[in-house]
């Protein structure tokens, strides 16, 4: 069992649905992942639809996919990668940060 070298939260205050939001907040993590950890790296998100379109972006035809090819970018810079759909009740404490980061409005990153 690995342990944890990168955890961040930010507000994001645009996206019209919930799946843009899960995305964009995926998108976040790999762009702090590939500046600050480089190694290898789970991607866990409790929306399947999200880590879904992330695998099968060859298929995917949401209007969505700009969010997809950007995540697949931050990706292939990772040295090992793997995505993960976890269940809401294992994912409390990243839901806890992001009720965290909307009332607070503002970024933090624990590193080690």
């Amino acid at each position: 069992m690995g342990h944890v070298i990168l955890s961040a939260w930010r507000a994001i205050f645009y996206g019209n649905t919930a799946e843009e939001i899960k995305a964009r907040a995926c998108l976040e993590g790999l762009n702090w992942a590939t500046e600050w950890a480089k190694k290898k790296a789970i991607l866990e998100s409790d929306c399947s639809n999200v880590i879904k379109s992330i695998q099968n972006i060859e298929k995917d035809k949401s209007e969505l996919i700009f969010l997809f090819r950007e995540i697949r970018d931050y990706i292939l810079k990772l040295p090992e990668f793997r995505l993960q759909t976890i269940g809401r009740d294992c994912n409390k404490v990243a839901h806890n940060l992001a009720q965290l980061a909307k009332r607070s409005v503002y970024t933090a990153m624990w590193r080690g």
